[in-house]
């Protein structure tokens, strides 16, 4: 892989905190919502975090945004 596609791939990666920046949604209740089966799941974990993949995100917002 070259560095500049690892770049821009990292910019696609995100921990709760940042899914909370993203979304507006509270930190804490991302910890909840990704308990449900409708939130996405984590690509990966680093340690015990869980990082998500930024159009999944943007796909699930979309989704919950219908459903309002």
């Amino acid at each position: 892989m070259k560095r500049e596609d690892a770049k821009k791939l990292c910019g696609q990666l995100l921990g709760t905190s940042d899914v909370a920046k993203f979304t507006g949604i509270d930190r804490r209740i991302i910890a909840v919502y990704k308990n449900r089966p409708t939130f996405p799941d984590p690509i990966c974990y680093i340690g015990l975090r869980p990082v998500w993949f930024k159009p999944d995100i943007e796909k699930w917002l979309k989704t919950r945004r219908k459903l309002k």
